[in-house]
């Protein structure tokens, strides 16, 4: 390449650069990056007689310059990273100033960069609230230092996760986990008295209409006659129908129907909780009321399989019988709940 750099400079009379990324090779065959130049040497009547070549060694210029391409690219690596990421970042100055906030953030607490960047961030961590709305969330929260190129601290990052679900499922594994505990070990303690059926249906026919018109359900009742009464604990008789109904309100597609008939039969009161949903397989009809037992209704699967089970034991604490019909897939379900009456 030099030659060529040469022979121009020759023939234009001018002064001549090497392409970028030339390299020297030494003697001893070990490589140098350089940048030369060739300059034309005239003679007193102004023609050119020859030519100077000079060369640099730019061996440690080319190492900080591509130093700074691959900190730049970090730098846009990361810039993307944190903006694409779901998990709310922070950056904030030693005294506590707001100066980066990304898009996570924004959807998290509710604040745009523009609302954030160069407020406090006491804005997001006072005890009485979070979110822009007033409205809390639980968060996990992670604090890293911000450094400058000589190592002093000059901030601090705070990554911030929604765990509000997680705090829910949390509470609802402690509270399923205490029911257990009561079926496991027969903990129930039946609170008896004089309980008129009717009322204790309406009462789970009340708790469960909310989740049936968000559905679309047609929920019907239809109560005997005459009054019927059992010797019973209203609350956990309640427990027993509402779950019944919620299990048909959640395996029954948008705009199904579910009928709760009551009638009496000699000294029983037998009650039937049918549905338009997907029934159940006549394999799985048996297992139904197991522990943990979770069976999947056409695809449909929901909560930790103890629900049923609940149901049992309960009708069974209050001498009474459950059984589970279906006539498959597809073709809906009913479990019949059979009590003795008070006479």
């Amino acid at each position: 390449m030099s030659m060529k750099r040469r022979a121009r400079a020759l023939r234009e009379g001018t002064v001549v650069g090497l392409a970028n990324h030339t390299m020297l090779v030494r003697k001893d065959g070990s490589e140098c990056a350089i940048d030369d130049s060739a300059a034309p040497i005239r003679d007193e009547a102004g023609r050119v007689s020859g030519c100077v070549l000079i060369f640099r060694d730019v061996t440690e210029q080319r190492r900080v310059h591509q130093e700074r391409v691959t900190q730049l690219q970090s730098a846009q690596l990361l810039a993307f990273i944190v903006e694409s990421t779901d998990m709310a970042i922070v950056g904030k100055s030693l005294d506590g100033i707001i100066q980066s906030w990304n898009a996570a953030a924004e959807k998290l607490f509710g604040y745009t960069a523009d609302e954030a960047i160069g407020r406090h961030i006491s804005l997001v961590l006072p005890p009485e609230r979070l979110r822009s709305d007033g409205t809390r969330v639980f968060v996990s929260l992670t604090i890293s230092p911000i450094m400058d190129d000589e190592g002093n601290v000059i901030g601090a990052s705070k990554i911030a996760r929604d765990i509000s679900e997680r705090k829910r499922l949390e509470n609802d594994l402690r509270r399923l986990a205490a029911d257990l505990n009561r079926i496991t070990h027969n903990r129930f303690e039946l609170r008896r008295s004089r309980v008129a059926l009717a009322g204790v249906i309406s009462q789970a026919v009340e708790a469960c209409q909310p989740l049936a018109d968000a559905s679309g359900h047609e929920l019907r009742l239809q109560l005997p006659a005459e009054d019927c009464y059992l010797d019973a604990d209203p609350a956990r008789l309640a427990q027993v129908f509402g779950n019944l109904l919620s299990n048909a309100c959640k395996y029954t597609d948008p705009g199904g129907t579910i009928n709760v008939n009551a009638q009496r039969q000699d000294a029983h009161v037998v009650v039937s909780v049918a549905d338009t949903g997907s029934g159940i397989p006549a394999s799985e009809l048996e297992m139904i009321f197991d522990m943990f037992v979770q069976v999947d209704r056409c695809g449909v699967q929901q909560g930790l399989g103890i629900g049923l089970t609940l149901v049992k034991r309960l009708v069974d604490m209050h001498g009474g019988t459950v059984e589970a019909k279906s006539d498959g897939e597809g073709r809906g379900s009913e479990f019949i709940v059979r009590l003795p009456l008070l006479l």
